[in-house]
């Protein structure tokens, strides 16, 4: 089935939605930035050595395309010792809440921050 979508208007829900549909130039793009994002998720690791990810908003969305090519990608990647100990969620958070409560948390952690290295700041 072809789609006619002009590239002003195109929007990451139309590319989703065609690659649901089995279109391949939208499965290469999901591909393509599966790639990218795992590679991203990669060197996140290496610096923050985190248990998990949660992610939110359309990736989150599209979490069926995006994050199982992305997570094998980024276990392919990531140093030798990390491989396959980080999971990745969507979240469960509603997408309006999660840019306050993130904000809220650089706050908190600015506070800590500043306390335990009260010496530093004087």
């Amino acid at each position: 089935m072809w789609m006619i979508i002009f590239v002003n208007s195109l929007s990451s829900k139309d590319i989703y939605l065609s690659a649901k549909s089995g279109d391949k130039i939208a499965l290469k793009t999901f591909q393509i930035s599966s790639e990218i994002f795992g590679l991203f998720l990669a060197n996140l690791v290496a610096i923050t050595h985190p248990e998990a990810f949660f992610i939110f908003g359309g990736v989150a969305k599209s979490y069926d395309l995006l994050i199982p090519a992305a997570k094998d990608f980024m276990n392919k990647n990531v140093l030798r010792n990390f491989r396959h100990t980080v999971e990745i969620f969507p979240s469960g958070l509603n997408e309006n809440d999660a840019a306050i409560l993130g904000a809220a948390g650089l706050v908190m952690l600015k506070k800590y921050f500043q306390k335990k290295f009260a010496i530093i700041n004087k």
